[in-house]
């Protein structure tokens, strides 16, 4: 790894006007964080009334023969996805007979980090120390060095020499079922697939570089895979195997298509293994649990960036003196935190209001809560 530092300097009018012109991105973080809170509330409350919804409609039924009476409704069953195709990599010549064939492609590069800090100077002025460090490092896609601050020292090839490939069956039955696509998509349980009996390596043109293969990996170099060099190449090969799995969804002919509940929301619930009908209905409730809360906290720091763009320019007049833009930038990111807080609060608490009228009260009465102690509490600092 090589480091390379550079110093620069921002005037605070400058400084100043950048800010003011950021307010305009904080006013669009702040939008995009009501409407992103608000439609995730509606999204969490439907899909879990319609996951409920499924839980109380669906049906076990065996694998084989099918019923025909079933049509359309939705249904739970288990069994062994089978397939007589073959997936071939046609580059490479490696063959097998799982749900899906994937050859990864990587070349050893040049990658750039960036690291920045920064300290105020008396007047408003800003001074900016980054440096730039450098390291090789295996990527499946090709990092451009020409934006590269040394880019007349650490320069990567122009190509790759081979493109990454993926390959899924064309058929493959579940029981008396066939499945679809986007079921088979679902089962995408890779791995590694062992090559070293099928791969040719005579038949791979090199250009009088090295060439080994070794468990699921054929590798390609001025050197070895313990010690490689820039634009040496790894070629890696996964798949999956047919296996038992679990499926929830609407009986359609003799295949399947995601359910539609009353919410709007479709079921089409795809696990590896053999699952009861309500441990997966369990499985998917939780992970809408876990994505609601997830986009919350998204929601919440678009917010709180919002905050913080509009007030920057208050905190960069307060860094002529750098003891009393601490002091303020500390003030503001609290300020900030809190309003943010109690913002996303009230419109978590209105969107519940619109979809579930009671939880909604309480949470709006809690954000007016937090809101009134903390007007409070600064009357009283004051």
């Amino acid at each position: 790894m090589s480091d390379y530092t550079e110093v620069t300097e921002q005037g605070c009018l400058s400084r100043l006007g950048g800010a003011l012109f950021g307010t305009l991105f904080g006013v669009g973080f702040m939008i995009a964080a009501v409407v992103l809170i608000w439609w995730n509330e509606g999204r969490a409350v439907k899909t879990a009334k319609g996951l409920t919804e499924g839980a109380g409609l669906v049906q076990s039924i065996q694998p084989t023969p099918i019923d025909k009476g079933m049509e359309g409704k939705l249904v739970h069953l288990s069994a062994a996805v089978e397939t007589d195709d073959v997936l071939k990599d046609p580059q490479f010549n490696v063959e097998t007979n799982g749900l899906h064939l994937q050859r990864t492609v990587e070349m050893y590069q040049w990658k750039e980090k960036k690291e920045s800090k920064s300290k105020d100077n008396l007047g408003g002025s800003k001074t900016t120390e980054t440096t730039y460090s450098y390291s090789l490092t295996w990527s499946s896609s090709l990092i451009n060095s020409d934006n590269f601050k040394r880019a007349d020292e650490y320069r990567n090839p122009k190509a790759m020499p081979y493109e990454s490939y993926e390959k899924s069956v064309s058929k493959a039955t579940f029981g008396a079922f066939t499945l679809s696509s986007s079921v088979l998509n679902q089962m995408k349980n890779y791995q590694d697939l062992n090559i070293e009996s099928a791969v040719n390596l005579e038949n791979i043109n090199t250009n009088g570089l090295s060439k080994s293969v070794s468990g699921n990996m054929i590798y390609i170099g001025k050197s070895n895979i313990a010690s490689p060099e820039l634009g040496d190449i790894r070629i890696s090969f996964r798949y999956t195997p047919t296996d038992t799995y679990s499926i929830i969804a609407a009986q359609s002919n003799n295949s399947f298509t995601p359910f539609r509940t009353s919410t709007g929301t479709n079921i089409e619930v795809v696990r590896k293994g053999t699952h009861t009908a309500e441990a997966l209905f369990q499985s998917e409730q939780e992970s809408n649990t876990m994505m609601t809360w997830i986009l919350r906290v998204v929601g919440y720091a678009l917010m709180f960036g919002g905050l913080a763009m509009l007030f920057k320019p208050l905190v960069i007049l307060a860094n002529v003196v750098p003891f009393i833009g601490s002091i303020v930038n500390g003030g503001v990111t609290i300020f900030a935190a809190l309003l943010s807080f109690v913002g996303s609060f009230t419109v978590m608490s209105i969107a519940w209001i619109f979809y579930r009228p009671i939880l909604g009260g309480i949470l709006l009465a809690l954000a007016i809560g937090a809101l009134v102690l903390f007007i409070k509490s600064r009357k009283n600092q004051a």
